[in-house]
């Protein structure tokens, strides 16, 4: 993200993020343990109380344009984040395996607050978007391959990204008309 140098451990790296409340986009560089797979940080028995964003940067919706401001440090609590994803550019291994078998991916959107992510979701060919969602445990599900928006942002701004997580509970999540529809609906 930045030619920042941080005091960090040996067991410890920097990687760019960027977080989504319900109002405004936050980007910056997080710091965590090598062994952390920081895309799926936040679905992990290690997620933060608190994220801490160096060399932080905020857009804030919400008036007839958006506010950009630049921080040394942000702060934002768990439970305020709506989404969360490294930044794009930045490369992670796949968080699934492409040859599992009875596997689908399929086209959904999430909508959260005004953010629109459009991707597809992983579930098992047995199951439905909705029994997936009653049953998950985490608070935030994947989603692969996605094109996050926001009507604050010019229009045809996109942000693409390969893998987000989406807090499940506060998320509007859709099924848009496709030809996967009929397996979508099958016991919905």
């Amino acid at each position: 993200m930045s030619e920042h140098t941080y005091k960090i451990e040996e067991d410890e790296k920097v990687t760019a993020v960027m977080a989504y409340t319900s109002t405004s986009i936050y980007w910056g560089d997080a710091i965590t343990k090598k062994a952390i797979r920081v895309g799926g940080w936040m679905r992990s028995d290690f997620s933060p109380l608190i994220l801490e964003l160096r060399n932080a940067h905020v857009l804030i919706f919400g008036g007839p344009t958006p506010i950009s401001l630049n921080y040394i440090n942000i702060y934002l609590p768990y439970d305020s984040l709506v989404a969360f994803h490294v930044m794009p550019g930045v490369k992670e291994d796949l968080y699934y395996d492409p040859t599992e078998k009875k596997r689908l991916m399929l086209p959904v959107s999430a909508f959260v607050g005004a953010f629109r992510f459009d991707g597809k979701f992983r579930l098992s060919a047995m199951t439905s978007v909705l029994r997936t969602l009653e049953v998950a445990k985490e608070d935030f599900m994947p989603l692969y391959e996605v094109e996050a928006s926001h009507p604050g942002l010019p229009v045809g701004s996109v942000v693409k990204i390969d893998y987000v997580t989406v807090k499940r509970s506060l998320a509007v999540w859709s099924i848009p008309e496709s030809p996967e529809r009929d397996i979508l609906w099958k016991d919905s």
